[in-house]
């Protein structure tokens, strides 16, 4: 249930932030929204209770707590530094809360311009899916001020089952990509056992389950593997393209501080070959298919008997 002292707004209507509206209006918490679409905008008021602002500044006129949940680093910056901006709106003691993954290039520049005005920036990336935001379930990092971590925590829990304080600014996002790339790494490596063990004669749900009781397998990837009747819908999952993005800057990280990642950059570019066949957008449990389809490698020495 709502605080009595704090007072939402959420700028950003896509898949995952109307997801995010609905969870946070469903416990409890009036809220005020916007985005730059209109169509986004009358479909979460007309299928929730919200408000609508005028302009992000509005909002950060009228709202003490205000969560975005944008694609990427220009949207963030439009959305808090441009023309009627959340930054002209406000006040000593606000708090913003970067939910998209647009979080670690933007937070230097938000922390150096607003918390100056004692404005809090915490940086929490959420993990999971929009199926995951309805139920919250989602997993949530979160960097910023220890104090803005606690007066918000109420919100946090009301859309994560797991949220993590990480640290200062930066350590949030850092520790969403690297889970990430360890997921990606574990998920492709259990697609080609699990066809082994299907090879073998054992069922693969069968296998599946076993190595969950076995903590072998998180419940994620366990999830992720799961043999389906029907196709995955992409709404409930995870893009090859969103894959290749926490690889990809996991290895950036890597090359600034001097580490080869070799088995990461095997994995990547795994990931690459089946998103230039699949496409950026398709789901990553494509990655179960596609292993049993692609072609094997002949072994060393050529084919046998050659």
């Amino acid at each position: 249930m709502a605080g009595p002292d704090l007072t939402l707004g959420l700028v950003g209507l896509g898949a995952f932030g109307e997801a995010i509206g609905r969870r946070l209006v469903r416990g409890g918490f009036p809220l005020m929204v916007f985005d730059i679409a209109s169509g986004p905008l009358r479909y979460f008021v007309m299928k929730n209770e919200g408000e609508v602002a005028l302009s992000p500044r509005v909002m950060a006129e009228t709202c003490n707590v205000v969560l975005t949940v944008l694609p990427s680093v220009d949207a963030a910056r439009a959305t808090v530094f441009g023309p009627d901006g959340l930054a002209g709106g406000f006040r000593p003691g606000s708090i913003l809360i970067e939910m998209g993954h647009s979080a670690a290039p933007a937070a230097k520049e938000q922390m150096a311009e607003l918390v100056a005005r004692g404005v809090a920036v915490l940086e929490a990336p959420a993990r999971g899916t929009p199926v995951d935001a309805k139920k919250g379930k989602l997993v949530i990092p979160v960097a910023g001020d220890t104090a803005a971590v606690e007066r918000v925590m109420p919100v946090l829990t009301v859309l994560g089952e797991k949220i993590t304080a990480t640290g200062p600014a930066g350590s949030a996002e850092t520790m969403a990509v690297l889970a990430g790339a360890v997921h990606a790494a574990a998920t492709l490596a259990a697609a080609e056992i699990l066809q082994l063990a299907e090879r073998r004669g054992i069922a693969p749900a069968a296998f599946l389950e076993f190595c969950a009781g076995q903590g072998t397998l998180g419940a994620a990837i366990v999830e992720a593997l799961r043999p389906r009747e029907t196709p995955r819908s992409l709404a409930a999952s995870h893009t090859i393209g969103a894959v290749l993005d926490d690889l990809d800057a996991t290895l950036a990280l890597a090359r600034t501080d001097g580490l080869s990642l070799q088995q990461t950059e095997l994995c990547r570019e795994l990931w690459a070959a089946l998103g230039r066949d699949r496409g950026p957008d398709d789901d990553h449990t494509a990655v179960v298919r596609w292993l049993a389809t692609r072609p094997k490698p002949e072994p060393p020495g050529g084919a046998a008997g050659s």
